[in-house]
């Protein structure tokens, strides 16, 4: 991994389980205020600022833009008192074993910086180089001002990123930055994940590749 100083991750769906519960919620929420709900547009939608999802969702609806702050409240409220959060399997490891061999460790997600970092999630971001959050943003994935950022906060150029994703709008924002990224199968299938420079099935082969490389981008980069 000599080429590549920083490996920087999405955080809902890559590091932690959440989508699900995420998505309960945005239907519970959209039920309420009378929106429709479609689970697999949400898990496509990934990485986009939940007020962007939430206007979207909103104008399709022809309903007042007061309306998104409304919608992204109760969302939030309901995952708050609703979610079984939990880490991917080998994740927590993963990312100490980076650390370990001298590689910068960012986040970079569309959710909230209070969400993130509170409760389990926060002690693991806290050991990150950096975190970059979707409120602190101008634009949510798939613009690349996120992992841009991230990039900058590290003093590290774009060539010297890798991205894990899960979403394409993360694989088209860390794409349009200039960074390889590696799609896990984690919430969408493989087809909906062929922009990435690979696509691996689940968690215990992301781990995999950054332990004997294989055919990875990590190995070509060597």
């Amino acid at each position: 991994m000599e080429k590549f100083k920083a490996v920087l991750f999405d955080f809902d769906g890559v590091i932690a389980k959440t989508m699900e519960d995420s998505s309960r919620a945005w239907a519970q929420a959209c039920t309420e205020l009378g929106f429709t709900f479609d689970p697999e547009e949400f898990f496509l939608c990934e990485g986009m600022k939940s007020t962007e999802y939430a206007g979207r969702l909103v104008s399709r609806h022809g309903r007042e833009t007061a309306e998104i702050k409304k919608l992204v409240a109760r969302k939030n409220e309901v995952y708050c008192s609703n979610n079984q959060f939990s880490f991917y399997l080998g994740i927590e490891s993963l990312v100490e074993r980076l650390r370990d061999d001298g590689i910068m460790i960012g986040v970079v997600s569309g959710g909230s910086r209070q969400r993130l970092l509170s409760g389990r999630s926060g002690e693991l971001l806290k050991r990150c180089d950096t975190v970059v959050t979707g409120d602190e943003l101008k634009q949510g994935k798939p613009s690349p001002e996120g992992y841009i950022r991230a990039a900058l906060e590290l003093k590290v150029s774009s060539s010297e990123c890798l991205v894990i994703e899960n979403a394409p709008l993360g694989i088209e924002s860390a794409k349009r930055a200039g960074m390889r990224c590696i799609a896990v199968c984690s919430t969408l299938s493989s087809n909906h994940l062929r922009e990435a420079d690979e696509v691996v099935a689940d968690h215990a082969e992301l781990v995999q590749l950054f332990v004997d490389g294989g055919s990875s981008p990590l190995k070509a980069a060597q």
